[in-house]
């Protein structure tokens, strides 16, 4: 089925579109290397407020507090299916950084964004994607079932 969320504080839900570049961010709070990475996470949020899905693994009141604080303007989400996405994604550690686009998984990195991925993802929700970073991530990317 569908990635689904849940909006932690508002409690609509919301999930990936066909046609537009969605980023996942998976972190936990307390994580010194979520806190590294949440500047760049903020800088990409920005790009596309109403595509990023910040899922804090931890209660929702720590997860909505962290991401008010470091990614203004986007809200936490919760997937609908926990287990599932978890299992679906292969999360295992924190942070990890999905880009899906034309719901394929274009962009997973664990831990800190190399500069690079920074300028890919920035490319692809701004919709500047050049003929050889869209065929690169499509090399890349795998369709979600």
């Amino acid at each position: 089925g569908d990635l689904r969320f849940r909006h932690v504080n508002a409690g609509d839900t919301v999930g990936l579109a066909d046609d537009a570049p969605t980023l996942v961010l998976v972190f936990k709070s307390s994580c010194p290397v979520c806190e590294e990475t949440a500047p760049s996470w903020a800088a990409l949020a920005r790009l596309a407020p109403d595509r990023v899905f910040p899922i804090g693994l931890e209660s929702d009141h720590a997860a909505a507090a962290w991401v008010a604080e470091k990614l203004t303007p986007v809200e936490a989400v919760r997937p609908l299916e926990p287990a599932v996405f978890m299992d679906r994604m292969r999360i295992r550690a924190v942070p990890t950084t999905l880009l899906f686009a034309g719901r394929r998984l274009v962009l997973a990195r664990i831990g800190p964004l190399p500069p690079d991925d920074v300028a890919r993802i920035r490319g692809v929700l701004s919709g500047t994607r050049d003929e050889q970073v869209a065929r690169a991530l499509h090399n890349q990317s795998r369709r979600l079932p």
